[in-house]
């Protein structure tokens, strides 16, 4: 049986598993990371999605990677770079038609005010709510963005934080509404919640879903150059991200499928891969998620009593990514008109 010794072993290339080995190498440590795939990446990697045709499979734009990172690692230096900004007004870039031959979004789409307006074609009553509800999302990421790159806060710390300020209803609504509640609060008319429902990858029912969109919209305080579409597509990224953790002194090893986490006294000691191999470590850190972590890679026995409830997180929520290859744009001129570009309505972030 092979043994070796390293200080930190980090379970998975994906691009939090990159990031964490290079700062681990960073200070100082011996650092491996084992990857049971042939390429680094996870969700954020640049495919063939058809012959010839290459794509993100998963991940399709860099929205929150912090600028600390950018430059801690120096990512640009590794060929990170965005070509292809986010859009200003995102939800307005979201061209919904509709059989009656209305439409919400579009490329005239410049500000919330033109969007407000066309909303109001629709129903007057959503067009005047619809400036409440980017109120609430223009406060609600503002909650969770100070615990950015800090220890992640507790359901106390974050009541804490907002205690006595306007964000504490804010806050209340995040933690026991779902998506659907929200939308009943502001509209009406179906087309017009038909555009905000697809918000959030969670179950609109749900209690508490609403904190995915509220977390994923503290892009907004990240700096625009870091966000968009990069060149060569999202593996760029994690690309960029390996390159840089290899030359601080990490070691990446491709095809290494993970077993299982070796524990002695309630202490992760390494690990042991699918072909009988083990590797001692004073750190293992893993870049799966917890359910599969505490459910796969830990014997139950030696779980901290804590990771029950890893374990027994809800993962009923799916979400579809369609790609499709086509010999030419989608005529949109029932809805736009004949003077419309065919190429100002095709959003590149939304799928």
């Amino acid at each position: 049986m092979t043994v070796r010794k390293y200080d930190a072993v980090v379970i998975g290339a994906g691009h939090n598993g990159l990031v964490t080995s290079a700062y681990l190498a960073k200070a100082g440590l011996s650092v491996l990371v084992l990857e049971r795939l042939d390429k680094v990446g996870g969700a954020c990697t640049t495919d063939e999605i058809f012959p010839g045709l290459y794509g993100p499979m998963c991940a399709r734009l860099s929205h929150m990677l912090q600028g600390k990172i950018v430059d801690d690692l120096g990512l640009h230096s590794y060929g990170f770079e965005i070509v292809d900004p986010p859009p200003g007004v995102g939800i307005g870039r979201r061209f919904r038609p509709f059989p009656d031959g209305t439409f919400l979004g579009g490329p005239h789409i410049r500000d919330t005010y033109d969007f407000a307006n066309q909303i109001r074609e629709i129903s007057e009553r959503d067009a005047s709510a619809y400036f409440k509800w980017e109120e609430f999302w223009e406060h609600a990421p503002s909650i969770f963005y100070p615990f950015f790159l800090t220890e992640p806060p507790t359901v106390s710390d974050l009541v804490h934080h907002v205690r006595g300020t306007r964000l504490e209803e804010i806050l209340e609504k995040l933690l026991t509404w779902s998506v659907l509640d929200l939308l009943d609060e502001h509209f009406e008319h179906p087309h017009v919640r038909a555009q905000f429902i697809g918000l959030p990858e969670s179950d609109p029912r749900s209690p508490g879903s609403l904190l995915w969109t509220a977390i994923s919209r503290c892009n907004r305080f990240g700096r625009p150059e870091d966000r968009g579409t990069p060149l060569g597509n999202m593996g760029n990224i994690t690309r960029a991200m390996a390159a840089s953790a290899k030359d601080m002194g990490v070691e990446i090893r491709l095809g290494a499928a993970v077993d299982s986490v070796l524990v002695d006294a309630g202490v992760a000691t390494g690990v042991q891969l699918s072909d009988g191999s083990q590797i001692q470590a004073g750190v293992v850190v893993s870049n799966a998620d917890p359910k599969r972590t505490f459910s796969k890679l830990v014997a139950p026995e030696d779980a901290p009593q804590d990771s029950r409830k890893a374990r027994l997180m809800k993962s009923t929520v799916s979400s579809l990514h369609l790609f499709t290859s086509l010999s030419e744009l989608p005529d949109f001129s029932h809805w736009l008109g004949d003077g419309y570009r065919r190429e100002s309505v095709v959003d590149p972030y939304i799928a």
